[in-house]
């Protein structure tokens, strides 16, 4: 995924998108998600009702600075 892409990312994003930018399966990133609302490690996750949201901000600082900043730069990941 390119920077511009990540710079289009709406606010927050599905746990199956998350879960490709990381390059995980979706069963993966559902465990990972699932494992971050009941420890506080894992992909940041939000729940909404019986929907598992990723805050995008929360999941670039996961990724670190170099991806931030790729993503403001417009640069690739």
């Amino acid at each position: 995924m390119s920077g511009e892409d990540l710079q289009a990312l709406p606010p927050t994003i599905s746990v199956e998108e998350a879960g490709r930018i990381l390059g995980l399966s979706r069963p993966s990133a559902y465990a990972a998600a699932n494992a971050f609302l009941e420890t506080g490690d894992g992909i940041p996750a939000l729940r909404f009702g019986r929907k598992l949201r990723v805050p995008t901000a929360r999941l670039l600082a996961m990724l670190g600075d170099d991806a931030r900043a790729e993503a403001e730069a417009g640069g690739g990941l």
